[in-house]
């Protein structure tokens, strides 16, 4: 029996990492279709802006090359969190629409920043030529190439293994790869010292990764309908970082938006001495950008712990079941107990996330030469969630798989 449920686990796992291998192909096809129009000399200056790649690596944006997939899952997941924060708002009601015409609104949100996005991009960085029709033609391409990314994301999420976070994964183990080696090619004077500095911060940042993401403070819960030794060791968890790693992602996100903007603004007749400083300082390199950027890390940190763990829906399933924390009232009362904890730990989460994620930034600018390095603890902070996400992913298919057989 046991040989029976190995196999059938495999073959499910098998099967949707062949999936997911197949759409990682078209996805690594697609960041090699560089985009038409585009100024050679433009690519090359993009690639020393560590900070942009940076972002891109986070969102599955590729803007140090210009390709099909150069937006990434940027506007999907700007888009997302917009619509989250418009279904917080009860006068809206739009959470009492229907799915399919709540996927429709998303959609226009997200197409609004491929947008907004896209012609940033071609103002900011221009064309080899200004004809209004070929720019036209770039835009609609990189429109195109952001939902086919969402699209294929979420047949990982049907089919494969990982969902979306899959392809940001990947994109930033083949980006930060590269990065990585052409660092150290421009600092051989200091190579063995550089290569150690990276392996002590990776233990590190990997080591506290690991350690918030697994531990939970647990609320013991009563379970009226189970008579057994178990029912002493029933708890509600809550992680220490209940926020996880998506406030890193959506953050860059939502940071770089502004970036656009200001840069059509003062492309038009609205231009201004004051759009110009803020095109020039919101950037990662900049004192004014990185604090607006962990300002945005930190809110986004807090409020996905209640996104993660909403009191209200919890309360809902508790009432359903028939379970209620010990020694609490249900209802109200509960409701008020779980949201003061998930509020500590989430500023908890939060702080922790800002100082791997954002505060290291600041260094760049104090020794720009090893900027690369400062970024590193962010990107193994995302990369080494995602991994786990992964694992606790396949884990649940296997069980799943298994229960399915049984019965």
């Amino acid at each position: 029996m046991k040989n029976i449920r190995y196999k059938l686990s495999s073959n499910i796992i098998l099967r949707r990492t062949l999936y997911t291998m197949l759409i990682l192909t078209v996805f690594s096809i697609g960041n090699h279709i560089y985009l038409p129009f585009i100024d050679q000399k433009m690519l090359e200056k993009l690639s020393e802006n560590h900070s942009l790649l940076f972002v891109g690596n986070s969102t599955g944006a590729n803007y140090a090359k210009m390709t099909l997939f150069s937006l990434g899952l940027g506007p999907w997941m700007s888009s997302l969190i917009v619509w989250q924060l418009l279904s917080s708002i009860k006068a809206f009601k739009l959470d009492k629409i229907p799915q399919k015409r709540s996927q429709f609104y998303q959609h226009l949100l997200t197409l609004a920043v491929a947008l907004l996005q896209g012609v940033g991009l071609i103002v900011g960085f221009k064309l080899v030529s200004d004809d209004l029709y070929h720019k036209l033609v770039v835009l609609i391409i990189m429109i195109a190439g952001a939902f086919y990314l969402v699209w294929l994301g979420s047949m990982n999420t049907e089919k494969g293994i990982g969902a979306s976070v899959m392809l940001v994964v990947i994109n930033m183990l083949t980006n930060a790869s590269s990065q990585i080696n052409m660092f150290l090619n421009e600092n051989k004077r200091n190579f063995w010292l550089i290569i150690l500095m990276m392996i002590l911060i990776g233990l590190i940042v990997i080591y506290m990764s690991v350690k918030f993401d697994r531990s939970e403070f647990r609320i013991p819960l009563t379970r009226l309908m189970l008579e057994s030794s178990l029912k002493e060791r029933t708890y509600f968890p809550i992680k220490l970082n209940p926020g996880g790693m998506m406030a890193i992602m959506f953050a860059l996100s939502l940071n770089i938006l502004p970036t656009f903007g200001f840069s059509l603004l003062n492309q038009s007749r609205y231009h201004s001495t004051t759009t110009q400083w803020l095109v020039e300082n919101m950037g990662l390199t900049k004192p004014f950008g990185i604090t607006v950027y962990i300002v945005i890390l930190f809110v986004l940190a807090y409020a996905f712990s209640f996104i993660n763990i909403s009191p209200s829906k919890n309360i809902k399933d508790l009432r359903e079941s028939g379970d209620y924390l010990y020694d609490r009232r249900p209802g109200k009362q509960t409701q008020k107990f779980l949201t003061h904890y998930i509020s500590v730990l989430g500023i908890i989460g939060a702080i922790y996330t800002v100082i791997i994620a954002g505060l290291p930034v600041y260094l760049g600018i104090i020794y720009p030469k090893y900027s690369q390095i400062f970024l590193l603890p962010g990107t193994l902070l995302m990369m080494t969630t995602m991994v786990l996400q992964i694992d606790d992913y396949i884990n649940i298919i296997t069980i799943k798989k298994r229960y399915g057989e049984l019965l």
